[in-house]
């Protein structure tokens, strides 16, 4: 996507320079391809948008940025309210029968309960005394006690019995990438979300990338936004993982912003694992170039999401109104935005000058040389 965009700039710059940069919020460009231009279809002026930045546009990017919704995170706490441990195989189970310690393994001084539990088998069952095996795999601790229940209580008049994991070895979730140590992470009683997961890995590395956090789960991957919840406080990022949840945090390599045009030293200018305003993004490359940049056509490009058909959402700063320095510092850039700075007359005038004056000393030296020549040869004569 970035490369195309990047490819279709000039065509973008050929309509901004069209529209004068008069435009109203939300209008489109107007554009007519011609051979010398980008080869994109006529239809550029209906797959761009031009919107010129004021208050209510920084209010409305802001708000769709820090998107939080009550619903959401109800969802999430139903989520965690429904988890329940499925047993698998290497669990321990450590099983009590009150008032029956002959059916409890003792688990002494130099005991933990998970050496004097009962293991599950890789079949899934475990073995205890006069019930024989019992299948207790992919069951919770509930389904297990009332099975053991309703097979001793032909032996034993109301058992009073009580189950639990004594040691997790069944279920993890991997985290991979950008983590100060990559692993796997056991699940247990207690739901993991993907904050905790990472937390158990020893935390981001210095390079991670927070905004693209991957979780596959089977065969699917989606991308999560950790900045969103711990910045934003968008607790539908955090989500609960399930065994065999792969977690993987790309580096920040991809994190960057394109500044080209007038500035003083064009280029890329990294992210991080923060967000930059566009003045962050300004100073980085050292301002503008006061000799030849139009102050009234900073623009920034990004590419679209919230229309399939749209290739772009251009946002327009008028730098020469000190207002517009604050919408500046308030606007947030993303990942892959461009960030162009139009040329002014004046600077495209002495551009062209620039380029014909070696011509011109050329010339001069000529006629210069020419001149010696003949009042050499008139003192000759």
């Amino acid at each position: 996507m970035i490369t195309r965009l990047v490819r279709i700039v000039p065509g973008i710059v050929l309509v901004l320079a069209t529209t004068g940069c008069s435009i109203a919020p939300g209008s489109f460009m107007e554009f007519e391809a011609t051979k010398n231009s980008t080869p994109e279809p006529k239809t550029l002026n209906r797959q761009v948008s031009l919107t010129a930045v004021n208050a209510k546009v920084i209010d409305q990017l802001n708000k769709a940025e820090n998107f939080t919704d009550s619903d959401l995170l109800e969802t999430l706490n139903d989520e965690r309210n429904r988890y329940e441990y499925r047993v698998g195989p290497g669990d321990v189970l450590s099983i009590i029968v009150y008032d029956h310690p002959e059916l409890t393994i003792p688990a002494g001084e130099q005991r933990s309960a998970a050496e004097s539990g009962n293991l599950v088998n890789p079949d899934g069952t475990i073995f205890y005394p006069y019930t024989g095996r019992i299948q207790v795999g992919n069951q919770t601790v509930d389904q297990i006690r009332n099975r053991i229940t309703e097979l001793l209580s032909e032996y034993i008049k109301d058992p009073q019995i009580e189950v639990r994991v004594a040691q997790f070895n069944s279920q993890f979730v991997f985290v991979t990438g950008a983590v100060n140590k990559p692993g796997r992470v056991p699940l247990n009683n207690i739901p993991l979300t993907l904050i905790d997961a990472i937390q158990s890995a020893s935390g981001f590395a210095p390079n991670a990338n927070h905004h693209e956090v991957k979780v596959t789960r089977q065969g699917l991957t989606a991308s999560v936004s950790t900045y969103q919840l711990l910045k934003t406080g968008d607790l539908s990022q955090n989500v609960v993982l399930r065994p065999g949840d792969l977690v993987h945090i790309p580096d920040d390599s991809t994190q960057r912003v394109y500044v080209m045009g007038e500035v003083v030293k064009p280029g890329q200018v990294g992210m991080g694992a923060t967000r930059l305003t566009l003045t962050d993004v300004l100073t980085e490359v050292g301002g503008i170039a006061e000799s030849s940049a139009d102050a009234a056509g900073v623009f920034v490009i990004r590419p679209s999401t919230r229309d399939a058909n749209r290739v772009a959402d251009v946002y327009q700063f008028d730098l020469r109104n000190s207002i517009a320095y604050v919408f500046s510092n308030q606007f947030r850039v993303q990942p892959n935005d461009i960030v162009y700075v139009s040329t002014t007359q004046l600077g495209r005038l002495n551009r062209v000058i620039d380029q014909v004056s070696p011509a011109l000393d050329l010339i001069n030296l000529t006629e210069t040389a020419e001149t010696s020549l003949r009042d050499l040869v008139d003192l000759s004569n």
